[in-house]
C-alpha cells in the first residue's frame, strides 16, 4: 500500500458513524458499540469454478470468532436483555 493510499484510508467523513450506542427497552442502560460489532466485515468465498474446502472451512471459522466477538454487544451488560434500540453516534 502506497503512501497516497495511507492517507486516503484515515480521512474522517463526519456524516458515517464510527460507534453506535444502544439504549435498554427493559432496564434503560446504555452502553457503546463500535462499528464493526454493528455491521461486522464477514468474509467471503472466492467467487468462480474453484472450490476449496480448506479455504472454504477458514473463511467459516473467521466468521464465526467475529459472530463471538461482536455478541457480548447485543446484550445489555446490566440486565443481560437482548431488547434494545440502537442510535449511530457522529462525531
Amino acid at each position: 500500500m502506497g503512501r497516497r493510499e495511507r492517507r486516503i484510508r484515515s480521512v474522517r467523513i463526519p456524516w458515517l458513524a464510527r460507534e453506535y450506542k444502544r439504549t435498554c427497552s427493559d432496564c434503560g442502560h446504555v452502553w457503546q458499540v463500535p462499528k464493526w460489532a454493528v455491521h461486522p466485515p464477514r468474509k467471503t468465498l472466492p467467487a468462480g469454478r474453484q472450490f476449496d474446502s480448506m479455504r472454504t472451512a477458514e473463511v467459516v471459522t473467521a466468521n464465526a470468532e467475529l459472530g463471538e466477538k461482536a455478541a457480548v454487544f447485543r446484550q445489555c451488560a446490566k440486565c443481560g436483555s437482548v431488547h434494545y434500540k440502537e442510535r449511530a453516534v457522529r462525531s
